[in-house]
């Protein structure tokens, strides 16, 4: 019996020491086989046992991306204003749609109401002009006042010779006057090329001059000959003129000639005619006439200006430059331009022509 007990004591202890030992499994003392104390606090949650008699851990993935799903976010912010949706919206003054809105309407293509001084014309505002920060309470001319209305300018009338203004665009005597409210531009030049008499009459003189200017890159409109035949009379020539309407005939240096064609006749150009159709300076050469100091024809045409052996036509000069001395004061005062002193010259020479602006 006792040996009995020995076995079965030693077969026991022998299964205690092969065994694992598991907390928590098979006692519900806090003592365990090494004492009170000893050994890993237990677990405050249970695992799974398993068949094995060990207990199988459970792991928690978390993952950091929440769907919430499509829900409404009632607190965000409002959309912002569109400007030209024709709603005024936000800070938006005014909003007249995308046709409304924009340059000279009364509300601005960013949604700003207009005013004058926002340097653009608003014709619905009754405005004339808008300079910005330019405009001026007293403004002078071609200035525009604070309260969008123009000062002096050429088409309000009135002739403003402090504007550089020469005429206004309203009919009567001032209907030459052309940009700017200057007069309408007569140009006369002298040809860089000279000439029997045998100019194939008047007409081929014509011809000669409108085939000068079109070679030329600064010239437009069409051209006469300064030239009479005898027995003919200015008015005849050139019926462009007959009206004592102003103009500014001028030569391609861009002196003034006269202001009129009455002037011009009359009183003599007040500059030389001594710039070719080219704009090159010319001075001293004479120039074939006919046509008296008064402005008559002078007898002798050169056969109607066909002929070599015609008689001998009176001659022009065209001026000096510069325009100082005794001789031209002289050449103004007698009207040397179309008259040198009654000099007349031989048809088979060569001479010069004057070319005068009849048309645009």
């Amino acid at each position: 019996m006792k040996l009995f007990n020995v076995l079965l004591a030693v077969s026991v202890s022998s299964v205690s020491g092969c065994m694992p030992i598991v907390e928590g499994v098979g006692t519900s003392s806090s003592t365990g086989p090494f004492g009170p104390g000893a050994g890993p606090e237990p677990p405050t949650t249970g695992g799974t046992p398993t068949t094995t008699g060990v207990l199988a851990t459970t792991t928690t993935t978390t993952d950091d991306t929440t769907d919430t799903g499509d829900t409404d976010d009632t607190t965000g912010a409002a959309d912002p204003p569109v400007c030209g949706n024709g709603v005024i919206e936000g800070d938006e003054a005014c909003d007249d749609d995308i046709m409304g809105n924009g340059p000279g309407k009364l509300c601005s293509d960013n949604c700003v109401a207009a005013t004058c001084g926002d340097g653009d014309v608003q014709a619905s505002n009754d405005e004339a002009c808008d300079d910005g920060p330019l405009n001026n309470a007293l403004p002078g001319y071609g200035e525009c006042s604070t309260m969008c209305q123009r000062g002096g300018f050429c088409g309000d009338g009135v002739v403003q010779p402090e504007g550089g203004e020469e005429c206004e665009p309203s009919g009567g005597l001032e209907n030459n006057c052309a940009a700017m409210c200057r007069l309408t531009p007569r140009l006369v030049f002298l040809s860089s090329k000279s000439f029997t008499g045998n100019l194939a009459g008047v007409a081929g003189a014509d011809k000669t001059c409108n085939e000068l200017a079109a070679a030329s890159p600064e010239l437009t409109g069409t051209y006469r000959a300064w030239l009479l035949v005898d027995g003919q009379a200015l008015t005849d020539r050139f019926p462009e003129f007959n009206e004592p309407v102003a103009w500014n005939f001028t030569n391609l240096g861009a002196d003034l000639l006269a202001k009129s064609f009455q002037d011009l006749v009359a009183l003599g150009p007040e500059s030389p005619v001594a710039y070719t159709e080219l704009g090159l300076p010319r001075s001293d050469v004479e120039v074939w006439t006919n046509i008296t100091a008064a402005g008559a024809a002078a007898g002798g045409d050169c056969a109607q200006w066909t002929s070599t052996a015609g008689p001998p036509a009176l001659v022009g000069h065209s001026g000096f430059i510069p325009d100082q001395g005794p001789l031209a004061l002289q050449w103004h005062d007698e009207r040397w331009w179309t008259d040198w002193a009654g000099l007349k010259r031989a048809c088979s020479k060569t001479r010069h022509l004057y070319c005068i602006q009849v048309g645009d």
